[in-house]
Order: C-alpha cells, then structure tokens, then sequence
C-alpha cells in the first residue's frame, strides 16, 4: 500500500511524500529491493546522496548483480565525489549490461578525474553500440575542446545535437 502511493506521489511531484512513505516501506520490508531502489532513486532527486548510497549498498549486499544498484550507486558516488569508487561501479555496471548509457555515464566520470584516453575508449564503445547516440559525440566533442581541437569539437558538437544531446549538458560543456 505504501509502495503504490509512494509511486503515485512521484507521478504528482510529490517526491519528498514519496521518499517520506517509502521510508515507511522499507522500515516493514527492509529487504524488499523494489522498494529500496525506488528509495534509492528519490533520495538521489533530494539531494539526500548518502541515503541512497546506503540503499544501494544493502541491495548490492542482498543482490550484487543488481544493474539498478549499480547504477545507483555510481550516481550516488559521483555526486559524493568520490569518482574513482563511481567508475569502478560503472565498470561492474558495463561488465553486466554493456548499453551506450552506461559507457557515456563511465567516459564522464573518467573526463571528472581527467582520464581523457580512459574516456576516448568509452566514447568509440558506446558509439560501436549506438552510433546516433547523441550524449556520446557531444562528449566526443568536449573531449576534442580539452585538447584545442576546435573543427573536430564543432562537428561533434553538431552531430550531438542533430542526434538530440541533452541540452542542459551541452550548455554545461559549451557555455
């Protein structure tokens, strides 16, 4: 019951309500992984990042194979800081589902600790598996800003957004 209502606040906007009877979820069910992920996730939306890493830790306890705790657990990390520990989940992450997401989410946090070649490999993965990925050639590009190569940045640049690169992202990495 309090699960359905929780999903039925996140559809209302009601995140913090949500994250509020999720809590109550988990204190009856504390191994129900549905619920916890969801908690997980919510609490990644509220800024709340070491209430989600917990959350995502004690799935990857129960279920360590879980792509949506590793995925969670890599977003929690990187917004934590702590980069290196991101990319080694993002790595489990790969080995488990090999997707561009998930290729584009490692190439960024390798761009974070400044692992450019690192990141080049996670780039031309992804591409070989979605090459209208846009996310994967706007990071193509900055990539190519980093090392002063202007024409080869603006073509990427252009490609990211004919294949519909997350515009938040390209204002982030072309102010």
């Amino acid at each position: 019951l309090l699960k359905n209502r929780a999903n039925a606040l996140i559809d209302a906007g009601l995140i913090d309500r949500a994250y509020d009877d999720l809590t109550a979820a988990i204190d009856i069910e504390p191994d129900n992984q549905e619920c916890r992920s969801r908690h997980g996730f919510v609490a990644l939306q509220l800024g709340k990042y070491d209430s989600a890493k917990a959350d995502f830790e004690t799935i990857l306890s129960l279920h360590p194979s879980s792509a949506d705790a590793l995925l969670g657990m890599t977003i929690s990390l990187d917004y934590l800081g702590q980069y290196d520990s991101a990319i080694d989940y993002a790595t489990q992450l790969i080995d488990l589902q090999k997707n561009a997401d998930n290729y584009f989410t490692r190439a960024l946090l390798h761009i974070k600790v400044n692992n450019l070649p690192a990141a080049d490999d996670d780039v031309r993965e992804g591409l070989k598996i979605d090459n209208r990925e846009g996310n994967l050639y706007l990071l193509r590009a900055y990539l190519h800003k980093l090392r002063y190569r202007k024409e080869e940045a603006e073509i990427d640049k252009k490609l990211a957004i004919d294949y519909n690169a997350d515009a938040q992202l390209i204002q982030q990495l072309f102010p």
